[in-house]
């Protein structure tokens, strides 16, 4: 199995976990067979606050179990989702200066800029359709030429940033369930 498609299978995972609602056919997570005669009940989402998924995402920095769960498409409030940008910000700075400067007018909208790089990756995941690079610029207040001379490149970092925590953070999850499976073998 490719790392890509692990990624996929792992969120589904991890959305099931957290939501008792799959979106794959393969899990049925709306109820669960228990019961000595097989009844069938509806699980409450606390159930699985022990599941090894939910332990080894629980275990995370803040950030990397935020992101995560706002990539699965869980519900993230806009403190976390703040608490979640500053450490992207601040890969991307440290990144991004090393080749270019950015000047004070140009923070805020390279802030913004990550936004929407969050929000398309998020998306890209999901196999959704993009945010229009018209409405990011118009909502930044760029022209199509410096647009694309200066700020797609930067948003293509950003998203490397993006992805690059997100796949650590799906590794350490890997991890912590391979060493949960292992002790209790």
């Amino acid at each position: 199995m490719s790392q890509e498609r692990l990624f996929i299978y792992l969120r589904e995972r991890i959305d099931w976990a957290f939501n008792c609602n799959a979106k794959s056919s393969v899990l049925d997570g709306s109820n669960i067979v228990s019961g000595a005669f097989g009844s069938k009940c509806l699980v409450p989402p606390w159930a699985f606050a022990q599941t090894p998924i939910v332990q080894a995402v629980n275990q995370l920095d803040d950030h990397e179990k935020i992101l995560v769960k706002f990539v699965v498409g869980l519900s993230v409030t806009e403190k976390e989702l703040v608490n979640m940008m500053v450490p992207l910000w601040f890969a991307f700075y440290q990144q991004y200066q090393v080749f270019h400067r950015l000047n004070s007018s140009s923070v805020p909208k390279a802030q913004r800029l990550l936004e929407f790089a969050l929000m398309n990756y998020k998306l890209s995941e999901a196999q959704q359709p993009l945010v229009n690079n018209t409405i990011i610029m118009q909502t930044i207040g760029l022209s199509e030429s410096k647009f694309s001379r200066d700020w797609k490149p930067r948003m293509l970092i950003m998203k490397k940033v993006i992805a690059k925590t997100e796949h650590v953070a799906l590794n350490k999850v890997i991890n912590c369930i391979d060493k949960q499976r292992r002790k209790h073998a």
